[in-house]
């Protein structure tokens, strides 16, 4: 008596469950990168808005208080210096109040690969803070000493223009303006 062997057929395919898991797995994989990458994207827009409210609140300082106030773009520090100049003499002196704001871990003050800002001064500058020596005052009746921008960026993602934020001063009424790069590298005003 001789047993016959059957041979396995080949399979043609993956069983349902060989799916499930391979698009269990891709899902979980999705959504860590995406998480990290839409994390630090809000960490960026979240920092922007900060230093925007920061020179606001400058701004209205100076109003309030009738004197100058002068901001002081610290990208060694990863700081705003706020100093209130009660005397208008552009100098720290005893009993004037200097503030520091410093920017969140992992947070520059970088342009990175940001295309240029067109700003109603003629274009920001190609460095990561567009104020003459770093430096933006605010005079009592709230208008800015000269238009700039200062960039801010995550030093957790590769410098290219995605991952850059600006926040414009325009000279006359001194109020910051939040700028963002869209997918096609050009910038438009975030909301």
């Amino acid at each position: 008596m001789t047993i016959a062997r059957t041979t396995p057929r080949a399979r043609a395919g993956f069983t349902l469950v060989e799916l499930l898991v391979i698009v269990a797995v891709i899902g979980i994989l999705t959504r860590f990168a995406t998480s990290r990458m839409l994390g630090e994207s809000f960490r960026l827009a979240t920092q922007a808005r900060q230093v925007a409210t920061t020179l606001a609140a400058s701004q209205r300082l100076a109003v309030s208080l009738q004197n100058d106030v002068r901001v002081t773009f610290d990208a060694a520090q990863r700081r705003l210096e706020v100093h209130e100049d009660r005397d208008n003499d552009g100098v720290r002196d005893g009993g004037e109040r200097v503030r520091f704001w410093p920017l969140d871990e992992n947070m520059l003050l970088d342009k990175g690969g940001a295309p240029d800002l067109n700003l109603q001064a003629g274009g920001a500058a190609a460095t990561a803070i567009a104020f003459t020596g770093n430096l933006l005052v605010f005079h009592r009746d709230g208008s800015a000493g000269e238009s700039g921008a200062v960039f801010v960026r995550s030093a957790k993602e590769p410098a290219t223009t995605t991952h850059v934020r600006a926040v414009e001063i325009v000279r006359v009424g001194g109020r910051p303006y939040s700028w963002v790069v869209t997918q096609a590298g050009t910038w438009e005003r975030a909301q």
